[in-house]
């Protein structure tokens, strides 16, 4: 196979989440985070932002849906983005007020995270990006740490920005998704060697890191309980699909013949507004759409 590189501005969109209670999903989601509704109807709700699509997040309820047993593949977080420090802090002060228990939190050197679940079990970090020229690389291979993170500071920074809680702010985004894969060399061949991913982080044990365009990563990937794992049963909370926006249907047609060449089954590949998209799995089963803006 030719060797092929995504796009710079390559990056991710909605991701779509199956929850137990769509109601109890926005409680977390929309009143303690602060996502806005884009659309509500037949068990599914949008939300981003500013309540405008593209969403951050598509909610689908799956009465009676199970956790997802351990040891499977699939959903480790889905990660979103704000656009400045000090909104982070907000969120640790929205958090703390509200009594909701965080699962971790830390200092990549490259960002600051906090780390959390929904009410299903759903993996969620929160975190805000360091400026570039700040980041340690070395030959596209970028130096990620996991230190303590300074939530004094982040309170500080807050502070210095008064106003009331109004939910997350314009800008907010999808920043990456991290997943829970069964082998890191089919990892890396899917997302590496067929979609075009860099390489970026080799450095963590059990876990490898990709992305477009020199960004930190896009797509993390971990074995740390899902060695030789299964994809879960279809009645468990987790991900349904998550989002790789690509520039323009050039390459998506790349895609879709890389893909083919690679003997990977596109499940569905047809022209929307305009563009196309490519519905695809990884070797996990991981459901995948390929669009244009």
């Amino acid at each position: 196979m030719e060797p092929f590189r995504l796009p710079s501005d390559t990056h991710l969109g909605p991701v779509t989440l199956q929850v137990s209670d769509l109601e109890r999903a926005l409680g977390f989601y929309r009143d303690l985070l602060g996502m806005r509704e884009i659309r509500n109807g037949d068990g599914t709700c949008g939300l981003s932002s500013n309540g405008t699509a593209p969403a951050l997040l598509v909610l689908s309820e799956r009465e009676g849906a199970r956790p997802k047993p351990h040891g499977t593949t699939g959903l480790y977080h889905v990660a979103i983005r704000l656009p400045e420090r000090y909104w982070l802090g907000k969120v640790i002060e929205r958090l703390y007020t509200n009594q909701y228990p965080l699962q971790g939190a830390a200092d990549h050197g490259v960002s600051e995270a906090l780390y959390l679940s929904d009410m299903d079990g759903n993996g969620l970090e929160i975190y805000a990006d360091r400026p570039w020229n700040l980041w340690s690389n070395n030959q596209g291979i970028i130096h990620m740490v996991t230190e303590p993170l300074n939530v004094r500071g982040l309170r500080e920074e807050a502070s210095a920005h008064p106003g009331e809680w109004n939910g997350l702010p314009e800008g907010t985004d999808v920043g990456h998704i991290h997943l829970q894969v069964s082998d890191l060399g089919q990892a890396e061949k899917y997302y590496s060697e067929v979609l075009g991913f860099d390489v970026t982080q080799r450095g963590y044990s059990g876990a490898l890191f990709f992305s477009a365009g020199k960004y930190h990563h896009h797509i993390g990937t971990n074995t740390w309980t899902s060695q030789n794992g299964r994809p879960p049963p279809e009645e468990a909370v987790g991900l349904l699909v998550y989002t790789i926006v690509v520039p323009d249907r050039q390459v998506i047609l790349i895609l879709y013949k890389r893909l083919e060449e690679a003997g990977i089954s596109v499940l569905e590949k047809e022209a929307e507004d305009g563009g196309e998209y490519l519905l695809t799995s990884d070797y996990d089963e991981i459901r995948i759409e390929i669009t244009t803006e």
